[in-house]
């Protein structure tokens, strides 16, 4: 089957720009790395995610099913946990508390720790009970 029969099927990864050899890259090495070697190998992986036909359903791909290692959509585990975080505070801020989506979307840009406390809190895994 070509690469371009498969992608018609909806087999995006056939066409994504990281397919191949580059793994490594995309993947921790399976013993402790130096932060700086972590940094420059996210780095590159997320340069070649910037220029990835498919970036947005390979993105896709990893918040849907949890993926919990790799650079997926150029984003990091941590990333995509940032962004779940987000859109759980987006819904509960707009829903719940009723605020506005622009008055969110300013304190979210003005604060960005927030967000990450709320992650690393794991809040965003145990939905609020009103």
């Amino acid at each position: 089957m070509s690469s371009l029969e498969k992608h018609d099927r909806g087999d995006w990864q056939a066409s994504a720009a990281c397919a191949g050899e580059m793994g490594s890259v995309f993947y921790p090495p399976l013993r402790p790395e130096r932060k700086a070697v972590r940094v420059g190998r996210e780095r590159r992986a997320k340069a070649v995610c910037e220029s990835c036909p498919v970036r947005s359903d390979c993105l896709d791909h990893a918040m849907t099913h949890d993926e919990r290692y790799g650079i997926w959509g150029g984003m990091t585990k941590q990333d995509r946990q940032i962004a779940l975080a987000r859109r759980v505070i987006a819904t509960l801020a707009v829903e719940r508390w009723g605020i506005s989506r622009l008055g969110l979307a300013r304190a979210m840009n003005k604060h960005p720790d927030v967000v990450s406390w709320w992650v690393s809190q794991r809040w965003a895994l145990y939905p609020i009970r009103t």
